[in-house]
């Protein structure tokens, strides 16, 4: 599934206000969201890159940042990989159906 252009915006803006982050990441690290059931039932996420997790996950706001980017109530989301602080795993967790640490 393409990105969203709110996720794209948001991104480019985070990378502009040059965001800290602690989240861990290796060569093989994503994620991948699902937007709703039926683009989980079709396994067709939104693919992000290790870089792109590292500036999205990187604290609570830019976590509730995503999740009004995405503008869904459903959307469930795939780690792979990714070694992500608690505080930002329970912001996750909150603004997320479920996250699948897989």
């Amino acid at each position: 599934m393409k990105k969203p252009n709110a996720l794209v915006d948001l991104l480019a803006e985070l990378q502009g206000e040059g965001v800290r982050s602690d989240v861990e990441v290796a060569r093989s690290s994503k994620a991948v969201i699902f937007p709703n059931d039926d683009s989980a039932e079709h396994d067709d996420g939104i693919e992000l890159s290790a870089g792109e997790c590292r500036i999205l996950f990187a604290n609570p706001t830019t976590i509730e940042r995503l999740a009004e980017a995405l503008d869904s109530k459903d959307a469930t989301m795939a780690l792979f990989d990714l070694d992500i602080p608690g505080e930002s795993l329970e912001a996750l967790e909150r603004n997320f159906v479920a996250v699948d640490e897989g």
